[in-house]
């Protein structure tokens, strides 16, 4: 079985703190997890293969359906656009 893993971008993903309950911790997502989990992956049998970049365009029709969406704009404009 193949598993798709971008090492390099995961290993830039390294935000400091997240919120629990309110309270400020240091977040455990850190950059050398990604190590460990192609690592146990690699150990299950799994097959690492980098992801292709397709950019936005599979996705493309969905996200702009959903910015041009009436449930996107404020009532406050659309209130000044039936005014007009």
């Amino acid at each position: 079985m193949k598993a798709f893993c971008s090492p390099d971008i995961q290993k830039s993903h390294d935000p400091e703190h997240f919120l629990v309950s309110g309270i400020m911790t240091r977040c455990p997502e850190q950059p050398i997890r990604i190590d460990a989990l192609i690592s146990g992956a690699q150990n299950a049998g799994l097959e690492m293969k980098e992801p292709a970049d397709h950019g936005l365009d599979p996705i493309a029709p969905k996200w702009r359906k959903n910015i041009t969406s009436p449930r996107c704009t404020s009532p406050a404009a659309s209130a000044s656009d039936s005014m007009a």
